[in-house]
């Protein structure tokens, strides 16, 4: 790419990045820091807010910090390359997003399809499974990238360093298993949901019954819409692998098309883990209250600080002019 285009992209990852770490900060102490929040629901999404916080933390050095530094090498540069350069905890935490958000239209299901059984809905010993299967998944397949990964002195890259054949096995895995199948689901269990509560006519006559209906479709509506976002922006990383790995030469052999697929896939699945706490601003009264909380705290200490570090200074000044009026 040129030094142009190179620069535009920093900037929007900077921005994005940035927002993703602020925002899913703010919905993680939201969760953690009210106890009322604590439902499974909001449990499920804190999970999914840490793992879209990591997502754009392990991308920094990859996309801003790249140009920055001299990359070492020898065994300094393979251990740098697996834990930190190369990004492999961004795609890490990229599975345990999509598993969790697979976990989400799971519950939405059983909570709309089956109000009055307790089978299918996540009680707390259900959650923490469902949130150690997210990671340990996630842990499973990155475990071979971790294990293969290393610093190329001549390239001076981080490169897989595996046959055709496994790569192709695990660009598959990626695409197929562990993006276009758990997307099906969703698509397949919110179908349900949604014919259910909007395309079916039922009557509800009592208070209770209506107001629990309003917050469910509520709270569908909110996991729909970041189910919807997740598919879109999510696709092009998957175009941008699969073509990497089986389409024809002709495609993938020019000189600008890898560098700008990367740049654009990796900047819309930055910005589709940035985009999920400014949908629960938006559309949940109780999580824009509470953020807007933290966010007056975190400005009014600021202030606080600021205010102390200014009278100290005032101070300091008044003694010194006292010391030197002694002084004559």
């Amino acid at each position: 790419m040129s030094s142009t285009m190179e620069t535009i992209f920093k900037v929007l990852f900077s921005v994005v990045i940035a927002s993703n770490l602020v925002g899913n900060t703010m919905v993680i102490l939201v969760v953690a820091l009210h106890r009322r929040m604590k439902t499974p629901m909001n449990c499920l999404l804190a999970n999914l807010a840490l793992a879209d916080f990591f997502v754009g933390l392990f991308l920094i050095p990859r996309t801003l910090l790249n140009d920055l530094y001299t990359h070492p090498g020898g065994w300094v540069g393979d251990f740098l390359c697996k834990m930190l350069t190369h990004a492999c905890f961004t795609y890490l935490a990229a599975v345990a997003s999509m598993l969790t958000l697979m976990f989400i239209s799971w519950e939405r299901y059983y909570a709309i399809m089956y109000p009055h059984s307790s089978r299918g809905r996540i009680n707390a010993n259900k959650l923490r499974l469902l949130v150690a299967v997210s990671w340990l998944v996630a842990f499973g397949y990155t475990s071979l990238e971790f294990w293969i990964i290393k610093f190329d002195e001549e390239k001076k890259a981080c490169i897989y360093d595996w046959s055709v054949a496994l790569w192709k096995t695990d660009v598959f895995v990626w695409c197929i298993c562990l993006s276009l199948l758990p997307l099906g689901i969703q698509v397949g269990l919110y179908a349900r949901v949604v014919y259910r509560l909007w395309g079916q006519k039922t009557q509800t006559k009592e208070i209770s019954q209506r107001s629990l209906m309003i917050k469910r479709k509520r709270l569908t509506k909110t996991v729909l819409l970041i189910s919807i976002i997740n598919i879109v922006l999510r696709l092009p990383i998957d175009v941008h692998y699969f073509l990497s790995t089986f389409a024809s030469d002709s495609v993938t052999t020019a000189d600008w098309w890898k560098p700008v697929s990367f740049s654009v896939s990796h900047l819309m699945l930055v910005l589709n883990s940035a985009v999920n706490p400014i949908i629960y601003a938006a559309k949940d009264k109780t999580f824009r209250q509470h953020m807007w909380r933290l966010l007056r705290k975190g400005c009014g200490r600021s202030s606080r600080v600021m205010n102390t570090s200014v009278a100290e200074s005032r101070t300091y000044t008044d003694n010194c002019k006292v010391f030197e009026l002694k002084k004559l």
